[in-house]
């Protein structure tokens, strides 16, 4: 499990508290001397100082901080903010990264991803999926809003820049194309992922890009001549499940405005593992699939 503490937020966000919190902290904070002296001490502006205390602007992290260690005191809760957007995640401190945090993960690197704006969204033709992971995201990080965009046959789920910002400059999730970035977990967290971290991910990636008809995964890959990264992971993540049988082989190629990119298929060869899996990873995509004897094995690999 890796937790994230409120030093460990990007640089660039502003921190609200609540009433009583905020009053906790000034109370504090002025046993130890007036508006004034404390505005010397920290080497802040006194018109500054008065706007935090009667909760007039939000904190910028590093001033919260110094407020912080003077008064003392660690905060359990918070609103976070960036500076141009008033949208906010209010948190609950510090932030666990456990099973949850997981299964979100496996959706946002199948059918979600972080734009160039930092917005973060999942589109899918399942709703049952998308409110599991708006689910999700409020038990990790916390209440945030969300706006919803219908197509007819597939919705997005689209979140506000603040949570963009906290995966990718805190976690090292990238944004934008995650085929062109070759995306993967990021190696801190991958060692920390117990057995049940890699199965919600699993799970929940192959809800996203996995095949209803056959145990296999399909993902786009930036390199012709190696499978894309994510992929290696859950190769590695299934061998640790006992699982021996597993193939990643290229398949077509096909060409975007500027490069060529290959499609590469994730397999898994043997009859008695596909039921393995489909028992292990799957409760929704392949639960019409019915694997039968041995001799399908052929047809289905």
């Amino acid at each position: 499990m890796i937790t994230i503490a409120l030093h460990e937020f990007p640089s660039a966000i502003y921190v609200g508290l609540e009433g009583e919190l905020n009053q906790k902290l000034w109370d504090q904070l002025l046993q130890r001397g007036t508006i004034k002296q404390i505005a010397i001490k920290l080497e802040l502006p006194v018109r500054n100082i008065y706007k935090y205390k009667e909760g007039n602007s939000g904190y910028p992290l590093k001033v919260l901080q110094k407020l912080l260690r003077e008064a003392n005191l660690e905060i359990e809760k918070a609103t976070i903010k960036t500076q141009r957007d008033g949208k906010q995640l209010k948190v609950k401190l510090p932030m666990e990264l456990r099973e949850d945090f997981a299964e979100f993960l496996g959706y946002l690197f199948g059918d979600g991803g972080i734009n160039h704006q930092w917005g973060v969204h999942l589109t899918m033709n399942d709703k049952e999926v998308l409110h599991r992971f708006d689910a999700l995201i409020r038990k990790v990080f916390g209440e945030v809003e969300r706006k919803e965009y219908d197509y007819g046959s597939r919705m997005t789920f689209y979140y506000p820049k603040i949570l963009g910002l906290l995966l990718n400059q805190t976690l090292r999730i990238p944004k934008s194309s995650k085929v062109e970035s070759d995306i993967e977990i990021p190696e801190d967290l991958y060692e920390s992922m117990n057995q049940e971290m890699k199965r919600r991910f699993i799970m929940a990636f192959y809800e996203c890009d996995g095949d209803s008809k056959q145990v296999r995964i399909i993902q786009a890959g930036k390199k012709l001549d190696e499978p894309p990264r994510v992929l290696r992971q859950i190769e590695a993540m299934l061998q640790s499940f006992g699982f021996a049988t597993i193939e990643i082989r290229p398949s077509s190629v096909y060409r975007t405005s500027k490069y060529e990119r290959r499609r590469w298929v994730l397999n898994i060869r043997n009859m008695d593992e596909k039921r393995k899996f489909k028992e292990l990873f799957s409760f929704r995509k392949l639960s019409q699939l019915n694997i039968g004897p041995r001799v399908q094995e052929q047809k289905l690999a």
